[in-house]
C-alpha cells in the first residue's frame, strides 16, 4: 500500500501544479481584460473625437461653399453681365465679313478648279482631232469601241475608220506580217593598248 500512496501523493502534487498554472493563465488573462466601463470609456472619447473632426470639416465644407458661391454672385452682378455681353457682341459683328470673304475665295478656288478641268478636257478633245487632221484614223469595231492591235482584228471583221473630216465604214482583209527590223550592229570598239 506504500506505493498507492505514493501514486496518490504524486497525482496530489502533479493536480495542484496543474491547478496553479491555470491559476497563473487567468490572472495572466484577467489582467489583459478591461472592465467594460473603461472600454465604454474608450468608445466614448472616440466617438467624441470623430464628432468634433466632423464637425470642423462641415464648418470648413460649408466656408469653401460660401466662398464660392459669393464668386459665382460677383460674377453674375448686370454690369459685369452687360461687359460680357457687349464683348461677345464685338467679337461677333466682325464674323459676317469674315465668313462672306471666306466663301468668295471659296467660290473663286471652285471655279477655277472646274476652268482648269474644262479646259483640260478641250484640250484632249482637240488634241484627237489635230492628231485626225494630220493624216491619222482611229478604227473602231462594230461596238464602236476602239481597236489598237492588228492581233485583234480577224479577216472579214466590220470596222469603222473615223478621220478628221467624218467616218467610212469597213470590212477586215488578210492580215499582212510585219517583218521585224533587225538592229544595227554596235560599232567595234577599238582596243587600246
Amino acid at each position: 500500500m506504500p506505493q498507492s500512496r505514493t501514486i496518490r501523493a504524486a497525482s496530489w502534487v502533479a493536480l495542484t501544479s496543474r491547478l496553479r498554472g491555470w491559476r497563473a493563465e487567468i490572472a495572466t488573462l484577467a489582467g489583459r481584460l478591461r472592465h467594460p466601463r473603461q472600454q465604454i470609456g474608450e468608445k466614448r472619447r472616440a466617438l467624441d473625437d470623430l464628432a468634433r473632426r466632423s464637425e470642423r470639416a462641415a464648418r470648413h465644407f460649408i466656408a469653401l461653399e460660401a466662398r464660392r458661391i459669393t464668386g459665382l454672385s460677383e460674377r453674375l452682378r448686370v454690369d459685369v453681365l452687360r461687359g460680357e455681353i457687349a464683348r461677345a457682341r464685338q467679337r461677333f459683328a466682325d464674323y459676317p465679313p469674315r465668313l462672306d470673304g471666306a466663301a468668295r475665295r471659296a467660290i473663286g478656288q471652285r471655279r477655277e478648279r472646274l476652268e482648269n478641268l474644262g479646259g483640260r478636257l478641250d484640250s484632249h478633245a482637240l488634241s484627237h482631232e489635230n492628231v485626225l487632221e494630220r493624216g491619222y484614223a482611229v478604227v473602231r469595231d462594230a461596238d464602236r469601241k476602239a481597236v489598237i492591235s492588228a492581233a485583234k482584228v480577224a479577216t472579214g471583221m466590220a470596222l469603222t475608220l473615223e478621220f478628221s473630216d467624218g467616218e467610212v465604214g469597213a470590212t477586215a482583209g488578210l492580215r499582212r506580217r510585219r517583218q521585224a527590223r533587225r538592229p544595227e550592229p554596235a560599232p567595234q570598239q577599238r582596243k587600246l593598248l
